[in-house]
């Protein structure tokens, strides 16, 4: 039989990692063709990436943008790498792993934006 401590660890741990996972994020471009370097706009929301990129998306079209674009939702960690002439997205566990991922297959990029969940912000940026 458990301990109450242990029963009570266990309700926090449970806690803790469904808070993690409550947060997600996205990054939305302005896709426009053009010699401009791509804007981009960032959300980190609670709750559902669909969420971030709905307050991303509302972010670039309060800009006057026409088109934006939900280049990639993540629940840890995203990157955005940028040449001028194209980008790149990339995903992973912590900014750094997400920017490798961004700028693999990406030459002349420079990553332009990474984003966590606050979570990992903490720990890993």
């Amino acid at each position: 039989m458990k301990t109450f401590k242990q029963l009570i660890s266990m309700f926090a741990l449970s806690i803790l990692v469904s808070a993690q996972a409550l947060a997600a994020g996205a990054i939305v471009v302005n896709d426009e063709e053009g010699p401009l370097q791509t804007e981009w706009f960032v959300s980190v929301k609670s709750g559902s990436d669909e969420i971030a990129a709905r307050d991303a998306l509302s972010q670039c079209r309060s800009e006057g943008d026409k088109s934006c674009l939900v280049a990639v939702r993540f629940e840890q960690c995203a990157a955005l790498a940028d040449s001028s002439r194209f980008y790149r997205v990339g995903r992973g566990s912590t900014a750094a792993e997400a920017s490798e991922n961004a700028l693999h297959d990406c030459p002349g990029c420079r990553i332009v934006q990474t984003a966590c969940d606050a979570s990992r912000l903490a720990r890993n940026n």
